[in-house]
């Protein structure tokens, strides 16, 4: 009989990377598109001066945390015993966190920038879209899921979809990209 392994708990960090990166099982052309995208949006940052409030950037690690937290309770473990293993406390990968935490934070700020200068906009049909594949994902009916949600829940996919867009446009509209070379 295999016995699941001793200590499951040191892989859930990596899924948790791969998963937050995208999907693992990406196309090498969206791993490349991916790694555009970050250029563009650190280039960007690079040119931007941001200072962020302590407590946002608290805020954003913590959230971070917990989704971590969640996505271990997924795995049936828990944010507990991952500390107790890796013997560290919730404090030091708070602290461990806060560096990737800066970085959403500006990098969002900075897309959000870009989506409003640009007037980049979520369509209907883009937010029905998301809806479809949100449900597809939970296996549920898009009207159902629809139901289940506040007017702020669709306000915000409308952002993250507009944010979306606005990391593609930097891509296009970056120094020596495809479109230009072509």
């Amino acid at each position: 009989m295999n016995s699941p392994p001793t200590f499951p708990i040191r892989y859930a960090m990596e899924e948790y990377k791969e998963r937050s990166e995208g999907k693992a099982d990406q196309a090498q052309g969206s791993k490349a598109h991916k790694a555009k995208e970050n250029e563009a949006v650190a280039a960007l940052i690079l040119d931007s001066e941001i200072e962020l409030p302590e407590a946002m950037v608290t805020t954003q690690a913590r959230r971070m945390l917990d989704d971590f937290g969640r996505q271990l309770q997924m795995q049936g473990l828990n944010l507990q015993s991952y500390l107790q293993y890796t013997g560290s406390s919730a404090e030091q990968m708070l602290t461990q966190i806060r560096p990737q935490a800066i970085e959403r934070i500006k990098s969002r700020l900075c897309l959000e920038a870009v989506a409003a200068a640009e007037k980049i906009e979520a369509t209907e049909e883009d937010v029905e879209n998301k809806l479809k594949d949100i449900a597809s994902q939970y296996h549920m009916e898009v009207e159902k899921l629809k139901e289940t949600m506040q007017e702020s829940d669709k306000e915000q996919i409308k952002k993250d979809l507009a944010v979306e867009k606005a990391a593609q446009f930097l891509v296009d509209h970056a120094k020596g990209s495809e479109a230009e070379k072509g």
